[in-house]
């Protein structure tokens, strides 16, 4: 009698389990996502720029994404960082508006977490008038 409740419980948990909800998870097979900015690398007004990224899935554009946020840092500081969530447009592209308050050097991260995969490719911004000795002190350390 105590094998057969036995037998009967754990065939009821296997039954039960077969019911419930899997968590997707991405494939090994899948392809990467890939990031692209679309923005220019100089900028001349501090006021009116705007952040793009392309996301792309092999040749699919991303619409889908569960997270685009685009992270700004003068250079030198990374700790002086902020954040600036995108909106999709269209056709994989993401936009966010970012008016900065000197001219310098910045950095630009892309945050984007799509499909199971998370990707952060960097890049520079130069905004507003930047003497050549700037640039140089920048490439000498980058």
């Amino acid at each position: 009698m105590k094998q057969r409740w036995l037998t009967a419980t754990v065939l009821g948990v296997v039954a039960l389990s077969g019911c419930s909800e899997k968590e997707e998870t991405p494939s090994l097979s899948a392809e990467a996502i890939e990031v692209a900015f679309e923005m220019a690398e100089e900028q001349l007004e501090l006021e009116n720029i705007v952040l793009e990224a392309k996301v792309m899935q092999g040749d699919e554009p991303v619409d889908d994404a569960e997270e685009v946020v685009f992270e700004v840092w003068p250079y030198d500081d990374r700790e002086e960082s902020e954040f600036h969530e995108a909106s999709y447009a269209e056709s994989g592209l993401y936009q966010a508006p970012l008016a900065l308050e000197e001219a310098g050097i910045y950095m630009v991260q892309v945050h984007v977490t799509a499909r199971g995969m998370h990707v952060m490719p960097t890049q520079p911004l130069f905004a507003g008038e930047i003497s050549e000795s700037e640039i140089e002190q920048f490439e000498e350390g980058n």
